[in-house]
């Protein structure tokens, strides 16, 4: 496997990322993150369905973006005849996910930058993938961050984007995790479909808009290891594997609204192996040109 062709362009401006510090130790431990914290299986065939017809509608060469360092994503590509430009802030992140790839012709771009402000010409890309990474943007951001990708996308041109969205009707709270893993068996589905569920519904974290602090969830799970209802091993089980991390989950109606406002939303797929967490959708658009 070859390493990424870096581009050594870089635009380190100050600009509101959440996590960067964390992802940092985060790619360290990559190999051992299951879906659908990564891609699974399943998410990368919705993924390949979309690439497919803009390879197959195309008559000429496909120029894609990724934004963050997914392997799955990279890999994904590898198999098509497409240029591929990765972005990603954290350049620990981007070598560390070089190492898990299965495949790679050497001939990635990579741009060392935020996502806000990309050091790259408009109208670039046919299209732009991103599996999760508008939640480590501030909320007051994202209107900027889809007008970004809509900048550096070609006239119809496509994004593909995996976005966790609210539904009042899917959230719940640590006592009901609890209730449910103390009365049944408990798979690591269920952890997920509980633990997910229970990160979009806590309260906004500091007052600020659809922002999830993690270590709420451990703090509380805390509380019943001292009460005597779980123990530590229970407890490690039940953990967030993403300590210290805080993400935007905005309500669905919102998302779509922000993104509407750069694209025309041509389809949107319910993505989690897990049919049960319905908070993780794939978003397919069009760019507005």
């Amino acid at each position: 496997m070859e390493k990424a062709k870096s581009l050594k362009v870089k635009n380190m401006s100050k600009k509101p990322v959440l996590n960067k510090k964390g992802w940092t130790s985060i790619s360290e431990e990559w190999g051992r993150v299951m879906s659908p914290d990564r891609p699974s299986r399943y998410e990368i065939e919705i993924y390949e369905d979309y690439i497919q017809k803009i390879v197959n509608k195309s008559k000429k060469k496909i120029q894609a973006l990724i934004l963050g360092a997914t392997p799955e994503l990279r890999d994904l590509l590898a198999k098509y005849d497409v240029d591929v430009t990765i972005v990603d802030i954290n350049s620990d992140m981007i070598n560390a996910m070089d190492q898990l790839l299965e495949y790679s012709d050497g001939k990635e771009k990579v741009v060392v930058s935020n996502w806000l402000e990309i050091p790259l010409r408009s109208d670039s890309f046919d299209v732009i993938l991103c599996d999760h990474g508008v939640c480590h943007i501030p909320f007051e951001k994202w209107g900027a961050f889809f007008a970004e990708q809509a900048r550096l996308l070609k006239k119809d041109g496509h994004l593909i984007k995996n976005v966790v969205t609210v539904e009042k009707n899917e959230t719940l709270d640590v006592d009901d995790m609890i209730a449910a893993f103390k009365n049944n068996i408990f798979t690591r589905d269920d952890k997920n479909y509980y633990y997910w569920s229970c990160i979009i519904g806590m309260k906004d974290f500091e007052g600020k808009q659809h922002l999830k602090n993690f270590q709420d969830f451990d703090d509380q799970l805390e509380k019943f290891i001292k009460g005597g209802i779980i123990t530590k091993k229970q407890f490690d089980f039940l953990k967030t594997f993403w300590h210290g991390f805080r993400a935007t989950f905005p309500p669905k109606e919102v998302v779509d609204d922000i993104i509407s406002r750069s694209f025309i939303i041509k389809s949107i797929r319910n993505s989690a192996a897990n049919r049960a967490l319905t908070c993780y959708k794939i978003y397919f658009g069009q760019v507005k040109k």
